[in-house]
């Protein structure tokens, strides 16, 4: 596997890994997981318009020729994906030492940023895009919880969970921590869009979509999501100019 491994293309230094995605460097990224945890799936951002959920991207480093992908194909089930640590860590969203960039499916949230309150899905999109490593936050639970606690109304976290209160309020009686119902109630989002999305197109599969480095069902469902991504893409002039937030055109909505 490390042979497997030394002679993957590198995905940052091949610039043309970029081509015809949107450019989300200008964007912080919240990762809130452990510390420990080298299988960094997802990440959170949020501007004025928009919250974003950025997604490890694999299949679009791995396709389903590969050997990598056959390999796991032939000794795995569904509900594990054993990619060598190395390998998670370079598609994984923690940052690693010679990356400038992370390739990622990236779900764009509109919210309302005088109610905050969340859009409907149905002006929600998905976009294959890449990040800056610069802008990454890997952080702890505990510690996103003091930094939510300081509610400093500037600070994107404590936007991210006001945001994230005011449906979970709503729709739950529970209570969870703070860090926690960002993760959760952003992810739901995601993955309530991508799956009537997929099956919007004639996918499925019941499942989320936000664990491709975790769970090889995942992967597959990511493969066939970039697969129809890049054919949307084809049709949509001038994408892969955008960079900036308002620039962002959106590769797949709900039909």
């Amino acid at each position: 596997m490390r042979k497997l491994i030394s002679n993957m293309p590198n995905i940052v230094s091949q610039e043309m890994r970029k081509k015809d995605r949107n450019n989300f460097t200008n964007l912080y990224v919240y990762a809130i997981d452990s510390a420990k945890t080298v299988r960094v799936d997802d990440g959170i951002s949020i501007d004025d318009k928009n919250v974003y959920v950025h997604i490890a991207n694999p299949a679009s480093v791995i396709s389903k020729d590969s050997i990598i992908y056959i390999d796991a194909h032939t000794r795995l089930n569904d509900q594990l994906l054993l990619f060598h640590p190395d390998l998670c860590e370079e598609l994984s969203l923690k940052p690693t030492p010679d990356a400038k960039y992370k390739l990622v499916v990236t779900v764009v949230l509109p919210y309302d940023s005088t109610t905050m309150t969340m859009s409907s899905l149905k002006h929600a999109s998905v976009v294959l895009g890449y990040i800056s490593t610069d802008k990454i936050f890997n952080i702890t639970a505990d510690n996103a919880e003091m930094i939510i606690s300081k509610r400093d109304a500037n600070d994107e976290l404590v936007k991210l969970f006001e945001l994230s209160n005011k449906f979970h309020l709503v729709n739950r009686k529970d209570q969870p921590g703070k860090s926690q119902l960002i993760v959760e109630v952003m992810m739901d989002h995601a993955n309530t869009f991508l799956r009537k999305l997929m099956a919007s197109i004639g996918f499925k599969g019941a499942f989320n979509f936000t664990s491709p480095l975790r769970l090889f069902v995942q992967y597959k469902a990511q493969i066939q999501l970039v697969h129809y991504l890049r054919k949307e893409i084809m049709n949509l002039a001038g994408l892969a100019t955008a960079t900036t937030r308002s620039e962002i055109k959106p590769a797949m909505r709900m039909k």
